[in-house]
């Protein structure tokens, strides 16, 4: 009597079930992996926030309990020639790390700043070639609102194209203490809002500010949305309302308030009571 020393291999069958196995597998675990680096960066984008709120408060307090102003007028840092100063470079002496300004989940194409002039950046070090930052926050000026187009009541610094003038003719733009804020903690100073069609930078001035209609850049706002095109159309942006809003983490963006404290917000949270967030004198 002789034995059948022959291997037995898998049968047909029995590779398609464990290929189906492994597909559902991979179905079912793709979507969580997916979540938790989503997760992972929302936390992320939430510590830059918490520095950038720190930075911020150092500044008031060396400044008189003074918020940032957007745009003054300064001799540029060469090679740069704009004169206008960006928020990002009035923070710089209080921060470590200069990529903090951008979200970890916003990887937005920046290579085409490099061919940019000069003349677009105050701070010139930030045009160079390897020395390019992403910026995704942007400090609230004045914006639109049912109460008016722009609302003077609306962030913490004027923006320079608001008819104010400086001794010289000059456009100018005035910041806001947070005495003339009604509740600090609850008024919006940065907020998180760089969309797929934009590249802003560091040390350049361009998109610094979330002024006007920018409120259409915010994260949870749904395109088409009956209730959501009727906050644009109140407040006179409903041109901007039928472009693709910042993606945002769960449809949220991270903003920064008054006192420094961070917290994430989706549209409807924060175009509530008219942009209630972003008034300095609540309604």
């Amino acid at each position: 009597m002789s034995l059948n020393t022959r291997k037995q291999g898998f049968t047909l069958i029995e590779l398609l079930v464990v290929i189906a196995i492994i597909a559902i597998l991979a179905a079912i675990l793709f979507p969580v992996f997916a979540q938790a680096r989503e997760r992972a960066r929302a936390i992320a984008c939430i510590s830059n926030g918490k520095q950038l709120g720190t930075a911020l408060m150092m500044y008031v307090q060396d400044y008189d309990e003074t918020y940032p102003v957007m745009f003054p007028r300064a001799v540029p840092i060469a090679p740069g020639t704009c004169d206008r100063v960006p928020y990002d470079v009035q923070l710089m002496p209080y921060i470590k790390n200069d990529g903090l300004f951008a979200c970890p989940g916003d990887a937005h194409a920046i290579a085409g700043w490099v061919t940019n002039s000069f003349g677009d950046f105050y701070d010139g070090r930030y045009a160079r070639p390897g020395n390019i930052k992403r910026r995704t926050y942007g400090l609230v000026g004045a914006l639109n609102t049912a109460v008016a187009r722009p609302d003077p009541n609306t962030g913490t610094s004027t923006n320079p194209w608001m008819g104010v003038r400086d001794a010289a003719g000059q456009d100018m733009s005035t910041p806001y203490g947070m005495a003339s804020l009604d509740a600090p903690a609850d008024t919006i100073v940065f907020v998180e809002a760089s969309t797929e069609a934009e590249t802003w930078v560091v040390g350049t001035p361009w998109g610094s500010g979330f002024t006007n209609c920018d409120a259409w850049k915010l994260a949870g706002r749904i395109m088409g949305n009956a209730q959501d095109n009727a906050v644009g159309a109140a407040i006179g942006c409903t041109g901007n309302w039928a472009t693709k809003p910042y993606k945002g983490h769960f449809d949220k963006s991270t903003v920064i308030f008054g006192d420094g404290h961070v917290k994430a917000h989706g549209f409807r949270d924060m175009a509530a009571n008219d942009f209630r967030l972003f008034k300095r004198a609540k309604p």
